[in-house]
């Protein structure tokens, strides 16, 4: 028996105001007060599909209750609440929001609004605590919540002690480990190749000998082995990547050109030759530091330096006599000025090729950066020298295509193992501090230092250590010889309702999910046979067995329990049993939890 109140709410995108329901349920209804509600889509009755949940809430002085509603009448949209105990304790008005939890993922506010008040039977002294929040099915939950983190506390207890036994095994270990390394660091030092003057002289000898290597490589202007800017009035300016590609290419050239009176037009070429060949041969420059000492080593394996390349320019003549055609290279030298790389200058209108071994002056002009820095003008701003030059109405120009620099190294046996030895001399062994850190690449490591820098940075296998980043282990983990529990990306997943056993669910839906080692039931469904003592879903997966058979309840329409039981001897033969009497058409809601009989 119900005292019972009936509203249409219809679902609409605009705000209207609350229905005013004039109900007033009291503090001794308990268990039959009922609210009853038709959700309609204008005149018309709203279909509920089979799976669609109906949440209630209803809002009070300081709290808030959530019901999900019990679906009376599918076709027309009748759904129904009873009031809980708990919240008869209050006294006052309460307003109801209802929402449709679509089974397609989709949901909606109906936009329906209702108020009803509360008072105190007369009969009543005590009343149920009003709780200030409530959601169906979450107590359950919560309780086997608590029940799995006291198991997994106990566990993790056992897997500790064990733990601390290996640790104490593995600390012996390793001071008999510490005790061979001080025998074998001892063995190294006394039979130090590297610090005997005639071991040094006779590895020298045998290895090196007076075999000598050529290494000829070209540098391009292409941003990078060489870069290149036009100069206006005297700042310059960088070329683009298409400049680059212009003048590497075949048949097309990069000009560059000055309206200033009395300038001439250049274009500057920079080669940081230094930096380029230690890393491609890094045996050279082996042990070296500082930019002097690596410079003076280039000198000493040098063998010649060319510079290739096509050009042509014009302008009037520097006393502004008459038209001409001029081009010539210059290099930097090492006060700022400058020298003309050869007696040459392409006086023709036509690109004309120059290219020439360079003499030892011109060589060494290795800037303290370690570059070459070229010039093609038309005349060399600041010179003497006669060229081309802009008289402000006609401009100087230069144009220049297929530009490089070719340098020719020799290097003998005995250079490289000389290089070798001294980099692995006592005075360019790493600090400890330099093994921690391992920044410095020019420093030998010993096996002390090597030692240390496993301490610093690896994961060690005694001690407390924190361990940033992700770290896949993919044949799995051990503690203490046992498998760990462990959580999969994704949540497992499954579901069976009408489309899936039409004989056993007249609607609405079981779904089990998994996440670790805790699964989680819910459940809104009718069944459409009656059922006592037998299964309503066969074979649900294996990933879902209980630790032991899980027994749950799920609420009836008249709000009393019906007990259900899964049944778990594993190997496809699991059931969810009802094990109460169940009418046909009988609506059960509710959720449960429980620990998985078996880790992932």
């Amino acid at each position: 028996m119900f005292k019972t109140k009936e509203e249409v709410i219809v679902i609409q995108a605009e705000a209207t105001d609350p229905i005013t329901t004039g109900v007033v349920f009291w503090s001794h209804d308990k268990g039959t007060a009922k609210l009853l509600f038709q959700l309609k889509k204008g005149t018309v009755s709203q279909t509920l599909a089979k799976g669609t949940i109906v949440p209630i809430c209803l809002v009070f002085n300081g709290g808030r209750h959530i019901y999900h509603a019990v679906i009376e009448d599918a076709v027309n949209g009748i759904v129904s609440i009873v009031l809980e105990d708990n919240i008869l304790g209050y006294v006052g008005r309460v307003e109801g929001s209802i929402y449709i939890e679509l089974p397609d993922s989709r949901s909606l506010d109906t936009a329906g609004r209702f108020t009803f008040d509360i008072k105190r039977s007369p009969i009543d002294e005590n009343v149920p605590e009003l709780k200030d929040y409530y959601w169906q099915g979450f107590n359950e939950i919560m309780a086997q919540y608590h029940q799995t983190i006291a198991t997994i506390k106990l566990e993790a207890k056992a897997l500790l002690d064990s733990l601390t036994t290996d640790v104490t095994k593995v600390k012996n270990d390793i001071a008999t480990a510490n005790v061979k390394i001080a025998e074998i660091r001892k063995k190294l030092d006394d039979n130090d190749v590297f610090t005997k003057a005639e071991s040094s002289a006779n590895v020298i000898n045998s290895i090196g000998g007076v075999t000598s290597a050529t290494f000829i490589d070209s540098f391009r202007v292409d941003g990078v082995v060489g870069t290149a800017a036009r100069d206006k009035e005297g700042v310059p300016i960088p070329f683009s990547k298409e400049d680059y590609d212009d003048i590497n290419s075949a048949d097309k050239f990069v000009r560059s050109e000055t309206i200033v009176n009395g300038r001439g037009a250049e274009m500057i070429f920079e080669f940081p030759v230094i930096k380029n060949l230690e890393e491609k041969y890094p045996f050279i420059f082996e042990g070296l530091s500082s930019d002097d000492e690596k410079q003076v080593r280039y000198l000493e394996v040098l063998k010649s330096v060319d510079m290739s390349q096509f050009s042509r320019g014009g302008g009037v003549r520097t006393d502004e006599s008459s038209g001409i055609n001029y081009a010539r290279p210059y290099i930097k030298n090492l006060n700022n000025g400058f020298l003309a790389l050869s007696s040459w200058a392409n006086t023709t209108g036509n690109f004309v090729k120059f290219s020439g071994k360079w003499n030892e002056a011109r060589t060494t002009l290795v800037q303290s950066n370690g570059s070459y820095i070229v010039f093609v003008t038309s005349n060399k701003n600041g010179s003497s020298d006669g060229g081309a030059i802009s008289n402000g109405t006609i401009p100087a120009w230069i144009e220049v295509m297929n530009l490089q620099l070719i340098i020719e190294l020799e290097v003998n046996g005995r250079t490289i193992i000389e290089s070798m030895i001294a980099a692995n001399h006592r005075e360019n062994l790493a600090t400890q501090e330099e093994a921690e850190t391992g920044t410095d690449n020019a420093k030998t490591m010993t096996p002390l230092r090597t030692a240390q820098q496993i301490d610093e940075k690896a994961v060690s296998i005694v001690g407390n250590q924190t361990v940033l980043g992700t770290k896949d282990f993919q044949d799995g983990i051990l503690v203490a010889g046992k498998k760990p529990v462990l959580t999969k990306a994704t949540t497992d997943y499954a579901i069976t309702d009408s489309t899936v056993n039409p004989a056993m669910f007249g609607g609405g839906y079981i779904k089990l999910y998994r996440r670790g080692d805790l699964v989680y039931l819910t459940a809104s469904f009718k069944l459409a046979v009656e059922k006592f003592n037998q299964g309503v879903w066969f074979n649900p997966p294996d990933w879902a067995r209980p630790i032991d058979n899980a027994r749950f309840n799920l609420k009836r329409e008249d709000n009393t329990n019906a007990l259900f039981i899964f049944n778990s001897p594993g190997n496809g033969d699991n059931t969810i049993i009802c094990s109460d009497n169940i009418a046909a058409n009988t609506w059960l809601n509710g959720s449960a939890s429980w620990m998985a009989r078996d880790p992932y």
